[in-house]
């Protein structure tokens, strides 16, 4: 079968229109994961700060980035010499051996009163989580820093000096993040 040119030029108009909705699409999608790591990531930074409010402290980060605040086969109560369980000067247990919790599976709540309702039900994984992206978490108990990858440039949130810092996101760069108040375009140690 021979196009002519007439049919070749409405193959092509065709064609175009194909591959600009496929674009968009893809775009689309790419901006609604970005959408969803704003909202995750200000539902963990509430959470967070809830924690903060309740503990005196933030979690701390394990070295893999995630939030070490989930009970584990070794956590224990704190004692003093005495054998007594210690408390934050908010009332709340301490706990030694914490865990670092998983992302998509636990949640951020206290350790040491599971009838207390979590600060975060389900702590968020990233979007695409199972192609290897990943939120960090960062934190030295003062300070803390939660840092994603935007897939755009197009929500506001997009920062080129947290990109700078070469942090990764899993399998990303960072780009994007909240904190504490302390400035994200450098590291907690700095």
């Amino acid at each position: 079968m021979k196009l002519n040119g007439e049919s070749k030029g409405i193959f092509l108009i065709f064609f175009c229109v194909i591959v600009a909705t496929l674009l968009g699409f893809r775009s689309s999608f790419m901006r609604e994961r970005d959408i969803q790591r704003v909202l995750d990531i200000g539902a963990l930074e509430v959470g967070i700060n809830k924690y903060y409010s309740e503990f005196g402290f933030y979690p701390e980060a394990s070295v893999d980035g995630r939030i070490v605040a989930c009970i584990g086969d070794k956590t224990v109560f704190e004692t003093d010499s005495t054998g007594k369980v210690k408390f934050t000067s908010n009332k709340k247990v301490k706990l030694l051996n914490l865990i670092p919790c998983e992302w998509g599976k636990d949640p951020l709540g206290d350790a040491g009163d599971l009838e207390y309702p979590p600060y975060v039900s389900i702590i968020p994984k990233d979007p695409l989580s199972d192609k290897g992206g990943s939120y960090k978490y960062l934190s030295n108990g003062k300070h803390y820093q939660i840092l994603a990858s935007f897939e755009t440039k197009e929500i506001n949130d997009y920062d080129p000096d947290i990109k700078k810092r070469r942090e990764k996101c899993g399998n990303v760069i960072c780009n994007f993040g909240r904190s504490d108040g302390i400035i994200l375009s450098k590291s907690i140690s700095e």
